[in-house]
């Protein structure tokens, strides 16, 4: 899956040349970004935790800073799953390209199973459960690295591309 990501970036590099060619204002118009997972990691020591949820995102962004998106992964017990949200936006600093932002979504979550008791955790037994998730990221020109928390069981690393 993560191999799968990586030729999607890299097509969309090569579709979208006049992406990189000119500098886009998006106060004018929406972009998307789409993002995938590079770093997970779960605070204990549980061997079963997936630390390679093979996530892969898909945000429209308005001008207006408000977006929706889509994601798709595994889950930390590796059960396929996905996320549909909406969020905002809100750029804490801008020095040239650099841009450090904060955006939270909110949305639905769907695919933990508590597959007959196997998992003790509360949202296992939800299946399908509204989520909240901030995240605190870095921009340089198109592309961005985000810190997701992932409640208090640990955190992800994604990086992304705006087109």
């Amino acid at each position: 899956m993560r191999l799968k990501a990586i030729l999607l970036f890299l097509i969309i590099s090569f579709i979208a040349p006049n992406t990189f060619a000119k500098k886009p204002d998006p106060t004018e118009y929406g972009h998307f970004y789409l993002q995938t997972d590079i770093i997970t990691q779960h605070w204990g020591s549980n061997d079963f935790y997936n630390n390679n949820p093979n996530l892969v995102s898909l945000e429209y962004h308005l001008a207006n800073s408000k977006f929706y998106g889509f994601a798709s992964f595994e889950n930390s017990f590796y059960q396929p799953s996905w996320y549909i949200y909406t969020g905002k936006t809100y750029q804490l600093y801008k020095k040239g390209d650099l841009k450090i932002r904060w955006k939270i979504t909110a949305g639905i979550a769907h695919g933990y199973d508590d597959e007959d008791g196997k998992y003790n955790g509360f949202i296992n037994k939800l299946k399908t459960f509204p989520a909240i998730m901030p995240t605190i990221g870095l921009e340089y020109k198109h592309f961005g690295i985000d810190l997701i928390p992932l409640s208090i069981e640990g955190f992800m690393f994604t990086s992304g591309i705006r087109f």
